[in-house]
């Protein structure tokens, strides 16, 4: 039988792969291109973009993809982007 730290690690693991796969899918639906959700940690939602200059069209949007994001993960309660490796 598994020990009950084990069995609550897999269950909170579980849940924020649940998210962060649910916020991935919003945010495609969102702004597909040259973006990827990385991850979500404590309401923050990383996103890696692949050039500087949607870094800056991203973040003068940031106010409104919030308030969009959260009409459907509201669990969202802040976005960062970074320059990072999109797939």
């Amino acid at each position: 039988m598994a020990a009950i730290k084990d069995i609550i690690a897999n269950v909170i693991h579980d849940m924020s792969a649940g998210s962060r796969k649910d916020l991935a899918a919003v945010w495609q639906g969102i702004c597909p291109q040259g973006t990827q959700v990385v991850g979500l940690k404590e309401g923050i939602a990383l996103i890696h973009v692949d050039s500087s200059a949607r870094l800056v069209h991203l973040n003068a949007r940031r106010g409104g993809l919030l308030k969009t994001i959260q009409a459907q993960c509201p669990q969202v309660k802040e976005l960062k982007f970074k320059v990072g490796k999109v797939t």
